[in-house]
């Protein structure tokens, strides 16, 4: 709010837009201030408001975000687990323009739910689906639980099924999370862990 505040009427003369409060105090200057008067602009305040959020390390943004997300999901223990809530957090924080922004994609991967658009009921509705799911299942079950166990993972299942492509990697997701986009798949698997997937998988 104090970098958008500020270049309501400043600037220091370039085109440089994004500065925290030791910048700002640094090279503000009345001098700069402009005569016409200020124009306030909601959208650029909430990609301003993104760009800091994007700035911090987990470990600055973990103890901000933290709160909404219990008092959204005050069900969720897994919110409760550190370990489990840093994961979640390094993933969604791409997302992220205000901390509400953390709410629907943390739901989107920790709430279990059917594909409800055309192309992920699509994507999970074949019968290259339904086996590439299956032998996911037993992948997984048996894999080291790192990213390269699930790509390894992965791979296995999709020669089984002959899938490849948005077949394979979108199928997954839209299987999972219930749509074929959103955050990255691998960090995904290693916020709900090995027996949350493979129940969604068996579902």
């Amino acid at each position: 709010m104090i970098n958008f505040l500020a270049l309501l009427g400043w600037n220091d003369g370039t085109d440089r837009e994004i500065y925290n409060v030791a910048e700002l105090t640094e090279c503000f200057s009345l001098e700069r201030i402009s005569k016409s008067p200020g124009v306030f602009d909601h959208n650029k305040l909430i990609w301003m408001n993104g760009q800091h959020l994007r700035a911090l390390t987990v470990d600055q943004l973990l103890p901000l975000v933290a709160p909404v997300l219990k008092k959204a999901m005050p069900e969720d223990a897994r919110l409760d687990n550190p370990e489990v809530l840093r994961k979640l957090v390094e993933l969604i924080q791409i997302k992220m323009n205000t901390l509400l922004d953390a709410v629907p994609v943390a739901e989107s991967i920790l709430q279990a739910r059917p594909p409800e658009d055309e192309e992920s009921i699509a994507l999970v509705g074949t019968e290259k689906s339904k086996v590439l799911f299956a032998a996911l299942a037993k992948e997984f079950a048996a894999c080291e639980w790192v990213k390269d166990g699930y790509n390894a993972a992965i791979k296995a299942a999709g020669k089984t099924a002959e899938a490849k492509g948005k077949d394979l990697f979108m199928a997954i997701r839209a299987k999972i999370t219930g749509s074929c986009h959103g955050p990255e798949l691998v960090g995904i698997l290693d916020v709900l862990g090995r027996d949350e997937v493979i129940k969604r998988l068996n579902s």
